[in-house]
């Protein structure tokens, strides 16, 4: 029997080792937690937080062992199921952080279960509200949950293609401390532009794409359960709308970044804040590629119409932004080429009867393929992300 997983988890180094990768990688996407109030008090941490956070740190470790995987995931479930009726703040953002994590490995549906219940537990705990008297740390890591909850809430929607619980209660901005998302102990120098990147991401997010975002989604569902609201003129009326909201999104967020990276001293800072403002311009890319989706032609011709060429061209952009990505922006990538795997299946299933086309398509896809695939060796990406995509291709035969 293995044994070599048990020293591993009894390492001392192993805690400090998931909590940094908790915090480098997984923590930007979802901020929900004070990183300050995190690293000055570690020695008081909630059980349920720390067996969660040492999952999904642990979930971000290049050479994984199998078996510490399946503990640690068992250790996290026992103690979520324990307290899922204990309304704590602590609780409620592990339940949060779960519900993230299950998203990541490509588990929707169970991941919907636990958010409703992070929910709850925010709505229960007036999540919504500042309240007074709390001092401004406290203050501060409240309304990080509450943005954490409007962003997943937003994303989940788009995934299960459900009605976002907050479709019209987009919270007021109220600014972040970055301060509190730094670690006191950290000596990196950029430890705070990478505080106030995170702040200003948090901002972007609910602040311009979440209402968007969410928009779509109803518009989603409205098509979905009355046909009649899909007919052309009207769907070319809706789509207009918002590509013209997700492109003023787009402008506001380029401008905020720009702004914080005039306030960089070095090449290195303004890398930082590029990367950040990368990520935003992937998540505009993927969804303007499914607005164009929805006005393609049932049956293509030998000329590609004007809509396909729009996907194709911002296909290209986003995979382009897909390469060279550091492990910080592993979340989004894996969306971003999750979406371009299946645009470019959906394509070639719709010209299969054209050849010189479907194998333009083709082509496109294997690069894909093959830039994920590379990723995935290198950082430990989900083996179900892209197993889905092999299991789609192989049951239309299409070779990769």
């Amino acid at each position: 029997m293995n044994q070599e997983w048990i020293v591993e988890l009894l390492s001392p180094s192993f805690e400090e080792k998931c909590i940094s990768k908790y915090f480098k990688i997984f923590h930007p996407m979802l901020t929900c937690l004070s990183k300050y109030k995190f690293y000055t008090n570690h020695s008081a941490i909630c059980p349920v937080l720390k067996s969660v956070i040492l999952l999904v740190g642990y979930s971000s470790v290049r050479k994984q062992s199998p078996e510490l995987v399946k503990y640690l995931k068992h250790m996290a479930i026992v103690q979520l199921k324990k307290n899922m009726l204990n309304i704590k703040l602590t609780v409620c953002q592990a339940v949060l952080i779960y519900s993230q994590y299950l998203l990541f490995q490509g588990l929707g549906k169970q991941s919907l279960e636990y958010f409703h219940q992070a929910y709850l537990m925010a709505s229960a705990l007036g999540i919504h509200k500042d309240i007074p008297g709390l001092n401004e740390m406290d203050k501060d890591e409240r309304r990080c949950v509450r943005f954490a909850l409007h962003k997943h809430d937003s994303h989940l929607c788009v995934i299960v293609r459900i009605q976002p619980y907050y479709l019209f209660l987009a919270p007021s901005w109220k600014p972040l401390n970055p301060l509190y998302q730094t670690n006191p102990n950290s000596k990196n120098p950029n430890e705070l532009l990478i505080a106030e990147c995170i702040c200003l991401s948090i901002k972007c997010y609910n602040v311009y794409w979440v209402i968007s975002a969410n928009l779509m989604s109803k518009y989603s569902q409205l098509t979905l359960f009355n046909p009649q609201a899909s007919l052309i003129d009207k769907s070319n009326q809706a789509i207009y709308v918002l590509q013209t909201l997700f492109n003023y999104s787009l402008t506001r967020v380029l401008d905020l970044h720009l702004i914080l990276s005039g306030k960089c001293k070095n090449l290195e800072e303004r890398e930082i804040v590029k990367i950040f403002a990368k990520m935003h311009v992937g998540l505009y890319h993927s969804i303007i590629i499914i607005l164009d989706s929805q006005l393609s032609p049932a049956n293509p011709t030998l000329e590609l119409d004007q809509n396909t060429k729009k996907q194709l061209w911002t296909a290209e952009a986003l995979y382009q932004n897909s390469i060279g990505v550091i492990p910080l922006c592993l979340p989004i990538l894996c969306r971003n080429l999750c979406s371009l795997s299946l645009l470019f299946i959906r394509l070639i299933l719709t010209h299969g009867h054209i050849p010189q086309i479907k194998e333009l398509f083709l082509g496109k896809f294997k690069q894909v393929y093959n830039l994920f695939n590379s990723y995935r060796c290198k950082y430990n990406i989900p083996d179900g992300l892209i197993e889905f995509i092999e299991v789609i291709a192989n049951y239309y035969k299409i070779k990769i």
